[in-house]
Parts: structure tokens; sequence; C-alpha cells
């Protein structure tokens, strides 16, 4: 549908804050649960799509993940975001290793996917980069390999608001097919209290590649927070 963003804290002091400032995993205990409510939009089609993200930290550096999705239009049910990431380094500059699937098993026609990928977060001051090198290969269907750098500038426009601006390149085969560049924006307010739970409300647009514009899928977003005692 759109992007997943890595929305991610580290403790429960942290809750509080803008997207850009948070890390590259949720942290230990915490759990985040949302829902991704639009539509895609390329010429006269209109796809109307419902996801529900899900994140759960097992360990302050250890994640696993899910984002079933629902769409009018074959594949029906889907979920292109199931797995798991690791963060080896914390600080300033944070990589990782991210392990996921994308999975469409129940329609006529079946596809199965497994990307990975290494993720990485640079922050600088109330900025944070986001980029990393990500392969994906198919297991079920005719799924071809398609390989991917993103670039995505967060920026904390607030103590708890953050804008987002992305793009990168994907390439779908090899290199001779050519590449395309996506392009992503969007934008966050965190809405918090004292205590947990807490919510975060959002809206985003993303088109699959600047060169063709009038493919675009936009949604409002929301995510609930819970995080460990």
């Amino acid at each position: 549908m759109l992007w997943l963003l890595p929305i991610a804290l580290a403790s429960p002091d942290d809750l509080a804050i803008a997207e850009a400032d948070r890390g590259l995993v949720i942290g230990r205990g915490n759990l985040a649960a949302g829902a991704d409510a639009g539509v895609f939009l390329a010429g006269d089609a209109l796809v109307p799509q419902l996801a529900v993200p899900v994140r759960y930290g097992v360990t302050d550096g250890l994640e696993v993940f899910a984002g079933p999705q629902l769409q009018t239009e074959e594949p029906r049910l889907r979920d292109p975001a199931l797995g798991a990431a690791l963060r080896f380094t914390d600080g300033t500059v944070e990589a990782g290793l991210r392990l996921s699937s994308d999975l469409a098993v129940f329609g006529a026609d079946k596809v199965a996917s497994v990307e990975v990928g290494l993720p990485a977060r640079v922050h600088v001051g109330r900025v944070a980069v986001d980029t990393g090198f990500f392969a994906r290969f198919g297991v079920v269907g005719d799924e071809v390999a398609t390989y991917r750098a993103p670039v995505d500038l967060r920026v904390s426009a607030a103590d708890r608001m953050a804008v987002t601006v992305g793009s990168g390149i994907v390439v779908a085969g090899t290199p001779e097919a050519g590449a395309s560049a996506p392009l992503r924006a969007g934008g966050s307010l965190t809405l918090a209290r004292h205590d947990e739970p807490w919510l975060e409300l959002g809206a985003a647009a993303a088109w699959s590649d600047v060169q063709a514009l009038d493919a675009l899928g936009v949604a409002a977003t929301a995510r609930w927070y819970l995080a460990r005692s």
C-alpha cells in the first residue's frame, strides 16, 4: 500500500517524542498496533486498501512485525511486511538486519517472496536519515528479484511532530531492465499523556516512480502504543 514508516522507541521515557527522534527498533516490551486506511489510484482505477500493522519488541535490539492488508482487487488479502528486525549498533549511527516476507497465498494467483535488508538510521540533531540496501527474491509465483536502496529524510518539526520525504533507487530483474525512483511524503503527530498508552496520527502519500506520478497511494495512519511498565 504505502511504505511502512520505521517508528520505534527504546524506553517508556522516550514515547512522547517525534518520529524522527526515535530509534531503528521499537524496544523491549513495547507494542504498537495501528490501521492505515487509504486508496491506490492508477488512471481510472481506484482500489481501497486497509492495512493493520503490528510491532513488538522482543529485546532492546530485536523486534517482530506484521502488516496484513485488505483490498478490493486481487490479491484481496496479503501481508507485505511479516518478519523481524535486529539492530546491531545504537547511538548516532544505527545499523541492523531486516528479514521479511510478502505473502499472498489465499487467492487464485499465489505469490510469496522474501526480502533481506541492511537498514541504517543516522541521527543529526532533529533530523534522521534512513537508508540501506534490500534484496527481494520470489519464492512462489512469477516474482522477479528486486533490489532497492531507499533514502528517507525525517525531520522533527516540533517536539511531537515530524515530516518525512523520501526516494531512492529500485531495480527489478537486471540492471539492463532499468531502474525506477519512488517518491514518498508524509507527516505524523504524537498525542501523548504522562501515562501510556498513547496515540500517533499521520498521513502519507507514495508514488512507485517519479516518471509515473498518476499512480499514487494515499493513506491516513494511526498508531497505538503500549509501553512496558
